[in-house]
């Protein structure tokens, strides 16, 4: 043990072990040993003992680490700890209360500096970034500019959606690979049957897309698309929370304009014209339409990925690309046989319609997003090969 004021001696714990060892042995002895056995009996007693004096030691020293560091310890020395007797008694006794006393007058002890790993400045770095992105992210969307506040929310937007669909598709085919296909059926990982199943996923997805834009853009009611370019009133306070809210028109003071004023509990709000029920479709479309075109977008890129993985398109970069190509091929087939299904379903009459155009017009632009998604993401792969 090391304790303020003295020297630790490296041979002081030793002496003591084999002092008390000695002393044990002659006071538990009686008498002299007359069989081997006994011999060996009382070696392996006083070896339990040694061990175990060691491992007090050891968890006395682990007791006493020193909680404050002075001058001493940059030159070398020990530094300086409380004893044995202050933690049993509460102080300490002797010419170690006087060592104490004096360090204590002479400021030799300071608060114990914590040293930082890599990793704990990195985890700090990461904290006050996330920090700072939000403070900009609310400098962003409250700027003075609309096209600067417009583009914000739009990235944002997109940002939460790729997000949202890496985690969905992730967990998804996790799900099926793992559990449903390696548990239940043994299938291995590579191969043409998992190939074939990936592809399916794109398809699949793909399907679930267009289903979702054609039935969230109304087009799959009449009377959505009556209701589509209709103007109603609604709230025009971006700082009130029912902000965009209809308001009838009974309460509005005057509807002969697009702008006016209205009465809400009591009190007089600015209102104006506009079609409602086309942003909402628009809204509810295009968040759809861009979650599960990302997720389509992954499910090709799987696929694309486990086709480069095929024996015969591993052996060469042009070959690598060659299944680049493959892939691009199979999404324009899956396209345009998509757009004759759409254009089947296209009424022969009846005049323009809001709804359906919406979800032609979604559908294009997700379909774009999955084909440069899945395509600039294999061709890289394949330049990283060469």
């Amino acid at each position: 043990m090391r304790v303020h004021g003295l020297r630790r001696r490296p041979q002081c714990s030793a002496v003591l072990i084999v002092a008390f060892a000695s002393a044990l042995l002659l006071a538990n002895a009686g008498g002299d040993p007359t069989t081997p056995e006994e011999l060996r009996s009382e070696l392996h007693r006083l070896r339990v003992q040694i061990t175990d004096l060691r491992s007090r030691e050891a968890t006395l020293e682990q007791l006493l680490l020193p909680s404050h560091r002075g001058p001493a310890a940059s030159e070398g020395r020990p530094p300086a700890v409380v004893g044995l007797n202050e933690l049993e008694g509460g102080k300490l006794e002797g010419p170690l209360q006087a060592d104490s006393a004096q360090a204590a007058e002479e400021g030799e002890l300071e608060p114990e500096g914590e040293d930082f790993s890599p990793v704990d400045v990195g985890c700090g770095w990461l904290l006050l970034g996330g920090v700072a992105m939000v403070m900009v992210l609310f400098y962003l969307v409250n700027w003075h500019d609309d096209n600067i506040r417009r583009f914000s929310w739009r990235i944002i937007s997109t940002t939460v959606s790729i997000f949202t669909a890496v985690l969905v598709f992730n967990g998804f085919s996790g799900f099926v690979m793992e559990f449903l296909l390696e548990e239940v059926h043994g299938w291995p990982r590579h191969g043409w049957r998992l190939l074939l199943v990936d592809y399916f996923f794109v398809a699949f997805w793909f399907a679930v897309l267009q289903f979702m834009t054609f039935y969230q853009s109304g087009a799959t009611h009449l009377e959505n698309a009556l209701a589509f370019e209709q103007l109603v009133w609604v709230i025009a306070e971006p700082l009130r929370a029912d902000c965009d809210t209809e308001v009838p028109e009974r309460d509005v003071r005057n509807v002969s304009g697009m702008k006016s004023i209205a009465y809400r509990d009591h009190h007089e709000v600015f209102v104006r014209k506009k079609a409602a029920n086309r942003e909402m479709f628009a809204r509810r479309t295009n968040c759809w339409a861009t979650l599960l075109a990302h997720m389509t977008g992954f499910a090709a890129i799987n696929a694309g990925g486990q086709l480069q993985h095929v024996k015969f398109f591993e052996r060469s970069a042009p070959l690598a690309m060659l299944a680049v190509v493959v892939n691009l091929l199979f999404l324009l087939v899956l396209f345009r046989v998509a757009a004759l299904l759409r254009q089947a379903g296209r009424p022969s009459s009846g005049g323009p319609n809001g709804c359906r155009e919406l979800f032609h017009e979604e559908v294009e632009e997700a379909e774009n997003d999955v084909l440069s998604l899945s395509t600039s993401f294999l061709t890289v792969q394949a330049l990283r090969f060469a």
